[in-house]
């Protein structure tokens, strides 16, 4: 492509109701799934998100395994995905 924006692609995709008519719509026919279904996406969004605060930690990249939430590169950072607590506390 050339310089931004002399080349647009073109995308067609539905358009939202706008959220007040999906949740609306969702709850009178739970079939219709809306369009912006936060339970689908609010899980990979969020470890995104963790991720990105990861590398900036850091100060570089952070080489990530997503099944076992590790990472692969400096093991170090484990202290903060995964903190010790102090003798007699504990997140539950």
């Amino acid at each position: 492509f050339g310089i931004l924006g002399t080349d647009e692609i073109k995308v067609s995709y539905p358009r939202s109701r706008g959220h007040e008519q999906e949740f609306f719509h969702a709850i009178r026919d739970k079939s219709k799934t809306p369009m912006s279904n936060f339970v689908t996406y609010s899980g990979p969004l969020t470890e995104t998100i963790l991720l990105g605060n990861l590398a900036v930690w850091k100060q570089g990249r952070v080489e990530w395994d997503a099944k076992t939430m590790t990472p692969l590169n400096d093991p170090s950072l484990m202290r903060i995905v995964k903190p010790s607590y102090h003798n007699g506390y504990e997140l539950i």
